[in-house]
């Protein structure tokens, strides 16, 4: 049979086939041009595939929590590579991975680097998303100097996204 391109399913499903038939020959290994032809007809099936059947490359950080998933590990299994807070932020896309954090999520995960080192979109964080304090009550009367701190941790607290209520006057 002779294929020199697959256009259409049947011809797919054909060539597809025929190599299994041609590679099932008991005397496949011993003629050299039975394998070049399996070699030939499995590239066009190859073209074919990756011209109707694209696969897309996955997320870095989707591929990691499935494995996690699989293998049944919270976060915390993994404190052990980096501290709580980057993989906190790696694994809510906040931060990317470095080299070195690559090879060891491959090496922990038995995954290709290869499979890891994608690029993928960061979440970034904005101050619109942090908590704004709104109104002022008046618990207690400070001297100024008290009212000054009071109003830097203030600041503080909202440039860093941490929730506190402290109230000056």
């Amino acid at each position: 049979m002779k294929f020199t391109e697959i256009k259409t399913e049947k011809e797919y499903k054909s060539a597809t086939l025929y190599i299994e038939k041609l590679g099932d020959r008991e005397d496949f290994e011993d003629k050299p041009e039975l394998i070049e032809e399996f070699e030939f007809i499995a590239n066009l099936i190859k073209e074919y595939d990756s011209k109707h059947f694209p696969i897309e490359q996955g997320s870095p950080i989707e591929i990691i929590k499935l494995a996690m998933e699989y293998k049944g590990l919270k976060q915390k299994d993994l404190y052990h590579i980096r501290s709580k807070g980057i993989i906190s932020a790696i694994l809510n896309k906040r931060r990317a991975m470095s080299k070195d954090v690559i090879r060891e999520f491959s090496t922990f995960f038995s995954l290709d680097q290869e499979v890891l080192n994608v690029e993928y979109e960061l979440i970034k964080s904005t101050k619109k998303n942090r908590p704004k304090i709104t109104s002022k009550k008046i618990l207690f009367n400070f001297n100024q100097t008290t009212n000054n701190r009071i109003t830097y941790f203030q600041n503080r607290i909202i440039n860093t996204g941490l929730s506190l209520n402290v109230y000056a006057n």
